[in-house]
């Protein structure tokens, strides 16, 4: 255990090193001005606008899950932090740098496909405003296969 509540762990541990200064939880700026989130599209709307900082604090439901905004930058910095070897052991840095699919998103707005490849081949397709969030589902898993 470390003592610090679970943001400040993940700040300290992977954000900063990693250099991700536009990351952080639902419900606050980071002192980021407002134009600086884009605003989601889905079909949940929570604040004017309907950005990240005003959805205020995340439950503990989904903390792990979701409840944070980041960018594309600070996204590829993560990953890069994550296969440097410089924060998880041999094991676990390894899952990091084999080939993998995700597909996540919110219903406030935002869905996220993201590939990587041990070549260092990255796709990241960030999608908002999705008028059939099932056909772009479909979509997604379709890519998946690919």
């Amino acid at each position: 255990m470390s003592g610090k509540d679970y943001y400040a762990f993940l700040r300290e541990n992977f954000f900063d090193p990693a250099g991700m200064d536009r990351t952080g939880e639902n419900g606050e700026f980071r002192d980021l001005p407002v134009e600086a989130f884009a605003v989601g599209g889905g079909p949940q709307f929570v604040g004017d606008p309907n950005i990240p900082p005003n959805w205020g604090p995340t439950s503990w439901l989904i903390k792990g899950s979701g409840g944070m905004y980041s960018t594309l930058g600070d996204l590829r910095g993560f990953y890069a932090y994550l296969r440097s070897g410089k924060v998880l052991d041999d094991a676990h840095s390894k899952i990091f740098r084999q080939p993998t699919v995700n597909i996540d998103g919110s219903d406030r707005g935002f869905e996220l496909f993201s590939t990587y490849d041990p070549e260092g081949n990255e796709v990241f397709l960030f999608l908002n405003t999705i008028p059939d969030r099932g056909k772009m589902r479909r979509l997604m898993r379709a890519m998946e296969g690919l």
